[in-house]
């Protein structure tokens, strides 16, 4: 009779004792262990990590992707952009910027422009010009025009000139 109970009863909490502990302690370790890494597990990547990379993954980015992308990029910029641009935008160019201007530039050039000249313009020539006109032009007309003249429209007049009373 003694063992018989022993054995239900062992049986007994066997079973409903074990059942109730995994049955509670999933949910103990679900709820708290599941918080206790949200709170401590991102406080210490937060402060860790962070300073890890700002320290160590900087310097790296610098020395060695810096001299990567200027290796690497610069060679396939030289090889297939210029080759890129040389085909497409030369036909944009053409089509897209002609009409543009045809329609835009000449009414803009035809109002704003006028009005610019005629207020701006007109005292700047005067002033700068007159002077650039007196030093330079004169001494290059000396130089040039007077040795153009000699070789070049003499031998004009003989040719031409000379033959015009024959044609009267």
């Amino acid at each position: 009779m003694f063992s018989y109970i022993t054995q239900r009863m062992f049986s007994y909490i066997t079973h409903h004792i074990s059942s109730y502990k995994i049955h509670h302690m999933f949910r103990y370790i679900t709820q708290h262990m599941f918080s206790y890494s949200k709170q401590h597990m991102f406080s210490y990547r937060t402060q860790h990590m962070s300073s890890y990379r700002t320290q160590h993954m900087s310097s790296y980015r610098t020395q060695h992707m810096f001299s990567y992308r200027t290796q690497h990029m610069y060679s396939y910029i030289t090889q297939h952009m210029s080759s890129y641009r040389t085909q497409h935008m030369s036909s944009y160019r053409t089509q897209h910027m002609s009409s543009y201007r045809t329609q835009h530039m000449s009414s803009y050039g035809t109002q704003h422009m006028s009005s610019y000249r005629t207020q701006h313009m007109s005292s700047y020539r005067t002033q700068q010009m007159f002077s650039y006109r007196t030093q330079h032009m004169f001494s290059y007309r000396t130089q040039h025009m007077s040795s153009y003249r000699t070789q070049h429209m003499s031998s004009y007049r003989t040719q031409h000139i000379f033959s015009l009373p024959d044609m009267i």
